[in-house]
């Protein structure tokens, strides 16, 4: 009777042991997807694009601007200053967005102002998503985990064919 005992205990180890790895190898294989997550896919994803329906030229844009009354709304500009967002009143469509090149035109602020419209500038985006800062700590740590993983891989496999 002890002995059929000392076995039912042996087995319940070895599978609690084998419950344990099968964790463990989840765990860590969880973390090496959350950290390749972003490089499968494209960066623009992740940051969000503004949406234009169009783009015009410098010279349409200060025309456009110059015209009374003026079809334009609001511009924004990029951070960088070398594009901008133009919100255009379209009448029987309401607004659209149109996209302008702008070149180093220092007198392009001041004709904004003259035609009372208004003017933004885009923030720049500083602050990186949780998946970003995520991979950014787990990369440096992905090839150890994936030998972690393989070895509670191969321990696993190894307590199955105990088990039975």
């Amino acid at each position: 009777m002890k002995s059929n005992n000392k076995n039912y205990n042996n087995r319940k180890w070895k599978l609690l042991g084998l419950y344990a790895l099968f964790g463990i190898d989840f765990i860590t294989f969880i973390i090496v997807i959350i950290a390749l997550v972003p490089y499968f896919l494209d960066s623009n994803l992740l940051v969000s694009q503004p949406v234009t329906q169009g783009e015009w030229n410098y010279s349409k844009l200060i025309e456009e601007v110059r015209k009374k009354p003026a079809g334009i709304s609001r511009i924004t500009l990029s951070p960088d200053r070398s594009f901008a967002e133009v919100t255009v009143l379209g009448g029987s469509e309401g607004q659209k967005k149109v996209r302008v090149n702008l070149p180093n035109d220092p007198e392009f602020a001041k004709t904004i102002r003259e035609n009372n419209i208004d003017l933004d500038v885009a923030f720049r985006p500083t602050e990186r998503s949780l998946v970003q800062t995520l991979s950014m700590l787990l990369l440096p740590i992905l090839p150890v985990l994936l030998l972690v993983s393989l070895f509670f891989l191969l321990s696993l496999i190894v307590f199955i064919v105990l088990v039975r």
